[in-house]
């Protein structure tokens, strides 16, 4: 928060702008995003090692050919671009089936009497990678991390509040399923996150696990305790070992008109 505690002290830049403004920083995400990647391709589950090994197989066999460089090259177009910004599983898809293209040259390339083993191996292990995506870190097989909780946040506040009514979240997931005008959480305390909500009119505060855990742990009261002064419990989700609980602001702040500050500005569910 700025020095009035009732805005941001950041403001919304383009990410090219930040770079030209201090590349030093910037460097440093495109290292924590290397280094993600480098997570993401080792947890197999976006393509087991067997296919990386026959991809990689496959491009040295296909190096002399043009059609092979283009389809390298649209492959690493997602990587690139996942690594200027952010790393996620999702963002490599394109790269993944490229990958696959390779793969595929190369079991064509084996010699015919290992070629069936080899590709039932290389399929065994796509599968068993698929497998693995079911498997969540709170709930375990076929839980996957879907942040049920905060959908069914999202989906109480749409049947149990006003078209009207401003609720503060710092998920998108609860905004998109509550359809409400939707108030960033800010970094600070309860007290301070209570003053931003009164001036913004805000009616009810979502705290999920992911929020409190990760992100603000200034607010774990809001996970301790139901007696909180100028709040009041109404609503406790729980599914798939996650927990996301709802508060009315008590008592109500009056409506305002005043602009809140975009959620997609500081946003994060995962």
């Amino acid at each position: 928060l700025d020095e009035t505690n009732l805005a941001f002290s950041a403001e919304y830049s383009s990410l090219p702008s930040l770079a030209a403004e201090s590349p030093r920083r910037y460097l440093s995400i495109v290292r924590t995003n290397l280094d993600k990647l480098g997570i993401v391709v080792g947890d197999h589950t976006v393509l087991p090692t067997v296919v990386v090994l026959l991809a990689a197989a496959g491009l040295w066999l296909a190096r002399r050919s043009k059609q092979a460089w283009l389809v390298l090259g649209v492959s690493l177009v997602p990587v690139a671009s996942a690594l200027a910004f952010f790393v996620q599983h999702r963002y490599l898809i394109v790269a993944a089936a490229g990958a696959v293209v390779f793969a595929g040259v190369a079991v064509a390339a084996v010699p015919r009497r290992v070629r069936a083993p080899v590709l039932a191996l290389a399929l065994v292990m796509a599968a068993f990678a698929s497998v693995m995506t079911f498997r969540g870190d709170a709930a375990g097989w076929w839980h996957p991390s879907d942040h049920s909780e905060q959908r069914l946040a999202g989906e109480w506040l749409e049947a149990n509040t006003e078209p009207g009514e401003r609720i503060m979240t710092r998920s998108m997931i609860v905004s998109f399923y509550a359809e409400r005008t939707t108030v960033a959480v800010p970094h600070t305390g309860i007290e301070g996150m209570l003053t931003f909500a009164r001036h913004y009119g805000v009616r009810y505060i979502v705290a999920d696990q992911y929020t409190v855990d990760r992100l603000i742990p200034e607010l774990m009261p809001l996970f301790e305790r139901d007696d909180i002064p100028g709040l009041r419990l109404v609503q406790v989700v729980e599914t798939e070992n996650r927990t996301a609980r709802i508060f009315a602001v008590d008592p109500a702040p009056p409506p305002s008109l005043d602009d809140p500050p975009l959620l997609a500005f500081t946003g994060d569910a995962s």
